[in-house]
This record gives C-alpha cells, sequence and structure tokens, in this order.
C-alpha cells in the first residue's frame, strides 16, 4: 500500500532479537519499503509524539490479554483498528472502534473513515479505565477472596 506511510511501534527484547523470525523480516521490510519505518526500543517521548501525529492506529494483535495500548490510542483520540479478539474485545467495538478480524486488515485501512463520534466515544471509553478504578477493584477483589477463607 505505497499510498500510506507505517510506524510500527514494537518493543522486541534484545535477549530474543537475534532469534527472532520477525525481527529479520522487519528488518528487511525497513529496507525494502520507503513507506515503512520500525521503531524498536523507542523512547516514551518519541512514541507519545508518534503516536499523537497518527491518522490511524492499527492493532492486528492475534492475542491480547487486555490491551492498554488500545486504551491510550483512544484516549489520544486517534482512530483505532483492533482485531476483534481476546481482551480487546471487552471494551473495543463498533461505536469506539473498527474491530476486525486480522485476515481482513488489508481491506479496513483502505476503506477506513475518520468518524467524529466514534472518536469522542473511544475518548470516553478511555476515561473509564484509570489507575484509580483498577486499583479500587483490584482491592475489592482481595477483600471477598479474604472472606471466603
Amino acid at each position: 500500500m505505497p499510498q500510506f506511510h507505517f510506524e510500527l511501534i514494537a518493543n522486541i527484547s534484545p535477549t530474543v532479537e537475534k532469534t527472532n523470525p520477525l525481527v529479520k523480516r522487519l528488518k528487511k521490510l525497513k529496507l525494502t519499503c520507503r513507506n515503512f519505518e520500525w521503531h524498536n526500543h523507542l523512547d516514551e517521548d518519541k512514541k507519545w509524539k508518534l503516536m499523537k501525529i497518527a491518522d490511524i492506529a492499527i492493532m492486528p494483535s492475534l492475542h491480547e490479554p487486555f490491551g492498554i495500548v488500545a486504551l491510550e490510542w483512544m484516549g489520544l483520540g486517534v482512530p483505532l483498528i483492533v482485531s476483534n479478539i481476546d481482551g480487546l474485545s471487552e471494551f473495543c467495538n463498533h461505536e469506539n472502534s473498527t474491530p476486525i478480524n486480522p485476515l481482513f486488515l488489508t481491506n479496513a485501512i483502505k476503506n477506513h473513515e475518520r468518524c467524529v463520534e466514534r472518536l469522542r466515544n473511544a475518548t470516553e471509553t478511555a476515561k473509564q479505565f484509570t489507575w484509580e478504578r483498577t486499583a479500587k477493584e483490584t482491592l475489592k477483589i482481595y477483600e471477598e477472596m479474604s472472606k471466603m477463607q
């Protein structure tokens, strides 16, 4: 898709970098495609700057237990194309993102349209997931478990 420019932010641990076949493919892609950039071990401030200027965020995960990165994109107000799997499907839906089967990623990117209402819903979804709320709910679970003994 030469009409798009892709910035991949994906940290791959240096301990597995030499043995991970994905790293070799990413390095080759970076050399052969002018519209692709891979950022490995990116500083937080640089990561946030890149995320804020994105036209579309894409999370084609094949497995995602929760998906804090999806919430980060939502909180920034960046349109999100996301896999309809695992933990992501618990809060990503057609009202706040574009959930897809990862096999149809190319079509989702080509046909993506910016929707103001969806972005507003995404921002509201992100606001629901605070560390304060998470801590309270975790404490509540611990308290319930302690009563069971």
